[in-house]
């Protein structure tokens, strides 16, 4: 064999084999490095949309501590319906109530179902009681943004009596709104609710309606 040659291919043989050592070495080095150069606000958002709930809780919390209302929210849903050993109800409530106090919407939404509900639709929860007036005041401010849902919610609310008197005019004003906005569910209801008013009952509800029209922006997109 030529000498040369030899040396050349075992020289090689050397060199592949640090490389491939080298590599193990460096790749989860250089990817640590890469995660832990996110912010605390990404890496909540990473672990919370790869439902790794408990890993998410530290930088949830330091991004919450900052202020950020979407990492408020995520943390109130990890205390929500994560793991048994970290559900937390109180945690759960302060972390939604900061964010929807800074007007985010998604966090007034989960406030408004938990206190209409009491807990989920499903049932009550422990820590949680309801109470219709607080669903509604959350309700009513993306109702007055355009949110449909929230508008349809809110007729149903006027519509029932519940944490409100009964006012068909208002129910049928919000139930219009949220038919307006796209909420398809909301023709049919205001159809029976037309059922049972009175002629002047109507055009009070049509006049409301188009005061609220005016009034409140229609946005596109829902929460």
């Amino acid at each position: 064999m030529n000498p040369v040659f030899h040396n050349r291919s075992w020289s090689a043989t050397i060199m592949l084999s640090i490389y491939k050592n080298t590599a193990c070495i460096l790749l989860p080095l250089l990817f640590s490095t890469v995660v832990s150069a996110e912010t605390p606000i990404q890496q909540c958002e990473r672990l919370f949309a790869a439902a790794e709930y408990e890993a998410a809780i530290v930088p949830c919390t330091e991004a919450a501590k900052m202020g950020d209302p979407v990492s408020q929210t995520y943390l109130g849903e990890v205390y929500d319906y994560g793991p048994e050993n970290v559900q937390d109800t109180e945690k759960t409530a302060h972390w939604w109530r900061m964010a929807a106090d800074s007007d985010y919407l998604p966090a007034q939404n989960l406030l408004a179902l938990k206190n209409y509900y009491g807990g989920t639709v499903m049932g009550s929860e422990p820590g949680w009681k309801q109470d219709y007036k607080e669903a509604m005041r959350w309700w009513r401010i993306s109702a007055e943004k355009g949110i449909p849902t929230s508008q349809f919610m809110l007729g149903d609310m006027y519509r029932h009596g519940q944490g409100v008197q009964t006012d068909l005019v208002e129910a049928y004003a919000w139930y219009k709104l949220a038919s307006r906005s796209g909420y398809k569910l909301a023709t049919n209801i205001i159809r029976e609710t037309s059922q049972k008013m009175t002629p002047q009952q109507k055009k009070a509800g049509l006049d409301l309606f188009d005061k609220y029209r005016n009034q409140y922006v229609n946005n596109a997109g829902d929460i």
